[in-house]
């Protein structure tokens, strides 16, 4: 692979600060450690740090680096420290700079994860045409999307035959009979389920239903469930301005994020899509739809 066709980024999370013989590694304001190179090294990196935009692929970066001075050896060696210690990343994924940033801020793997994106697969299920902006967002993560009208039954979108099961369905949470069906379908099926709860003031978004492992959307009734906060002065909701930080919600589910909860816990936005706060939600022991207790009394013993 020609060095034109890898993009190379650095961090957007970080700041390269000279100190010294050492270049200080900022994250937020905070000195996250010194990486301590050769003065020909160091100069090299600092004029990268001040870099001007628009050097998206590496051969572009070498090639501004030589005109500034720089041998491209020193410079060759630059870039791949960046990597090394994970400050920088490169790949040669269609996705752009700003979701490969994403991608960087918590693995240098950005191909890998493209890679499980692309290979995913993304039902919406009625959501009208709230949906279409959330398509296009999650579309450009390269995620297969399907919008599905008429249920998950619908012979339509042959939802049912081996092969064409989503990765993740989404959908609008009511407490229907559809909605419960919705439910026992993809515990059939093993696919993990994202509900919307629109309460026309706040929306709630979470968490993504694995069985077994989180509540579903029925567990309402568990006693310990967290207490829900006091609810924000009414907006104008617009369902549309939130689908960004549901799109990185499902991009952290699908591509399992290491040590990233935001699938796991519930989530309440204001109307212009900002996060007013997250909290856990609880598992049901004895949820009508997704426990197996529910079946037997109140104060049984039961032996496994």
């Amino acid at each position: 692979m020609s060095l034109s066709e890898r993009s190379f980024l650095l961090r957007p999370d970080i700041r390269l600060l000279p100190n010294g013989a050492a270049i200080s590694v900022l994250l937020g304001d905070e000195i996250a450690g010194d990486l301590v190179l050769a003065h020909d090294q160091a100069a090299a990196l600092h004029d990268l740090s001040h870099a001007e935009t628009g050097l998206s692929n590496e051969i572009s970066i070498l090639k501004w680096l030589v005109k500034r001075g720089h041998k491209e050896s020193c410079a060759q060696s630059v870039l791949d420290t960046l990597v090394e210690t994970g400050l920088a990343v490169r790949y040669t994924a269609s996705i752009d700079a700003e979701k490969a940033a994403y991608i960087g801020t918590w693995t240098s793997h950005v191909d890998a994860v493209a890679g499980l994106l692309a290979a995913s697969r993304v039902a919406l299920v009625d959501l009208g045409d709230s949906g279409n902006n959330l398509a296009h967002e999650l579309s450009g993560w390269g995620i297969r999307v399907e919008t599905v009208s008429g249920g998950l039954h619908s012979r339509e979108w042959k939802l049912d035959e081996p092969g064409q099961q989503p990765s993740l369905v989404i959908a609008v949470n009511t407490d229907s009979v559809d909605a419960e069906a919705r439910t026992r379908w993809c515990m059939d099926h093993g696919v993990s389920l994202l509900t919307i709860r629109d309460g026309g003031d706040i929306m709630e978004v979470g968490p993504v239903f694995i069985q077994g492992v989180t509540p579903c959307p029925h567990c309402k009734s568990n006693p310990i469930e967290c207490v829900k906060p006091e609810r924000a002065p009414v907006w104008n909701y617009n369902p549309l301005l939130s689908n960004g930080f549901i799109a990185l919600l499902v991009v952290d589910c699908l591509a399992e994020r290491p040590g990233s909860d935001i699938p796991f816990l519930r989530h309440r936005l204001d109307a212009v899509g900002n996060l007013i706060e997250s909290y856990s939600a609880y598992r049901n022991p004895r949820c009508p739809v997704c426990s197996r207790l529910n079946q037997f009394p109140e104060n049984a013993v039961i032996h496994v």
